[in-house]
């Protein structure tokens, strides 16, 4: 799945756990980065979003993509202690 943001565009996943459980407690993951447009920075990670004989209803997925979408990339100041990995 492919969705944007203020300044950056981000790709995500979900993808159902299969193995070393039984069924009604393996779990679906969500994947994500989101990249920013024009520079280098990313951000990405991985978060359960309900089980995996859960209902579609009972996912999480909605409001993490609520909170994703209010990520805005900031450029650091030339000098600043972000810019110099201080």
């Amino acid at each position: 799945m492919r969705f944007a943001g203020k300044n950056w565009h981000g790709i995500a996943t979900a993808i159902d756990q299969i193995y070393y459980a039984p069924p009604d407690q393996r779990s679906r993951f969500f994947n994500f980065c989101l990249m920013q447009k024009y520079g280098p920075q990313v951000l990405c990670g991985r978060t359960q979003i309900r089980g995996v004989t859960q209902p579609a209803s009972k996912s999480l997925r909605p409001k993490i993509m609520a909170v994703l979408k209010t990520i805005v990339f900031v450029d650091a100041r030339p000098g600043s202690s972000a810019s110099s990995g201080k």
